[in-house]
């Protein structure tokens, strides 16, 4: 796992609709922090900073550290609430971790070297199923993302969750099979109309 991200965060006391209002006024977004047997802790984090990091498509499976006025909280994003409007950020959960919990995590899966795949290259699709995969995993073992090698890959290759590498300390949910599907690369019905001119 890579090195943790630091976000910054002060401490709030108002709770409640009217002082989440007042934070967002300056520009600000209420979080709470909780889990592993501790207080809740109510902070605020700076919008962009938050809207930033929401942006990354492993926000909510990355471990982050928190320093809030000079106590460093390992924390797992698990919820972030969007307007429904402008879409901007309003509200962010955090679970705290430590180095013996386990987290429950969708972890994103990544396709790389589509243009060293010679079925992708002439026209096939490549048809992803599943985006995501759930995991359970240590403080320090959670997986930014999984990916897959589509090198040399032909039409009719199934990719399924057997085909992922977990990194030790990591297990697939109990939710989770290994013969799922994530994608798998078909023809176009063009390739298929090019096939039957062809064999004519």
């Amino acid at each position: 796992m890579d090195t943790l991200s630091v976000l910054v965060a002060s401490k709030r006391t108002a709770s409640g609709k009217g002082g989440a209002r007042a934070l967002r006024r300056n520009e600000q977004v209420p979080c709470v922090v909780y889990g592993v047997g501790s207080d809740v802790v109510l902070i605020s984090l700076d919008k962009k900073t938050v809207l930033n990091h929401c942006l990354k498509s492993d926000f909510l499976s990355r471990i982050i550290n928190l320093s809030v006025e000079g106590e460093n909280i390992a924390v797992l994003p698990k919820e972030v609430q969007f307007h429904p409007v402008t879409d901007m950020p309003l509200h962010v959960d955090f679970l705290r971790v430590n180095e013996t919990s386990e987290v429950k995590v969708n972890v994103p899966v990544l396709f790389i070297n589509e243009e060293k795949s010679p079925a992708l290259k002439l026209g096939a699709i490549l048809n992803v199923v599943k985006r995501s995969v759930r995991v359970l995993c240590t403080h320090m073992a959670v997986p930014e993302k999984f990916e897959i090698d589509l090198t040399g890959a032909k039409v009719g290759t199934i990719f399924t969750i057997n085909d992922l590498t977990l990194p030790a300390g990591c297990r697939l949910h109990q939710s989770t099979k290994l013969s799922a599907i994530l994608a798998n690369i078909a023809q176009t019905g063009k390739q298929n109309a090019d096939a039957g001119t062809s064999a004519a």
